[in-house]
């Protein structure tokens, strides 16, 4: 015959030792890949570096409208927009950083995506004071 399931006493709950389920009211971590960089809060640490500075920011990957590029991205932001410049330093696209990266950033074209590969340099300029 089969066991009645319904003549067993309910099971007993969870220790009162074990990790208790996250909840709304307690601090939720989040992945640094999920956490926006904060940007220097002066104007004067929020110019971009310098031609001098540690190199250029150069175009190393693009697929469909995502631009990757590898540089010093010290002083950038994600919703800042760039210039992509051929080897004359003529403006030949235009690019919105998505995500910035240790070494990198992550960018979308926004105009001229034809005109953007491998070894084309990147340029931002410093965002607008607000008034």
């Amino acid at each position: 015959a089969a066991p009645d399931l319904a003549a067993r006493p309910p099971a007993a709950p969870p220790p009162a030792g074990d990790a208790p389920l996250p909840s709304a009211s307690g601090p939720i971590l989040l992945s640094p890949n999920l956490m926006p960089r904060l940007g220097p809060t002066s104007s004067a640490a929020a110019a971009p570096p310098g031609p001098a500075d540690a190199g250029p920011l150069l175009v190393v990957d693009v697929t469909d409208d995502l631009v990757s590029a590898k540089g010093p991205v010290a002083g950038l932001q994600p919703m800042q927009f760039g210039r992509v410049v051929d080897g004359q330093g003529v403006t030949v696209a235009r690019v919105m950083i998505l995500r910035l990266h240790d070494q990198g950033l992550l960018a979308s074209a926004i105009a001229g995506k034809e005109r953007i590969h491998p070894g084309v340099r990147l340029l931002f300029d410093p965002p607008a004071a607000k008034p």
